[in-house]
């Protein structure tokens, strides 16, 4: 019995299991490190993904209604209704003097 104390005291006071077990745990942690990496980046692509579904459908959606949030030009937000409908000229005489032709 005694011999196997005096083993357990040469065991636990020796270099090699402390280096084999910081290897080890230094090991383990490089694993959960790129695992959690390549699970935030899986995560990341899923999320862009499903965003880019839901811009595209409404994107589709706002076209098929007809739906146009961005003018097409600048004067866009001039432009009312066209009444169609006859004039005539009342007086041929412009304001700044010349004439009317």
């Amino acid at each position: 019995m005694n011999h196997l104390r005096i083993m357990r005291h040469r065991f636990h006071n020796s270099s090699l299991p402390r280096a084999i077990s910081a290897l080890l745990l230094a090991a383990i942690l490089a694993v959960a490190l790129v695992f959690g990496v390549v699970l935030v980046a899986v995560l990341l692509g899923v999320t862009l993904i499903f965003l880019a579904i839901i811009y595209i459908r409404a994107w589709r959606q706002r076209r098929r209604l007809g739906l146009n949030l961005k003018p097409r030009h600048r004067y866009a937000h001039r432009q009312g209704t066209i009444i169609k409908g006859e004039y005539t000229v009342q007086s041929p005489d412009r304001p700044d003097g010349r004439e009317h032709r």
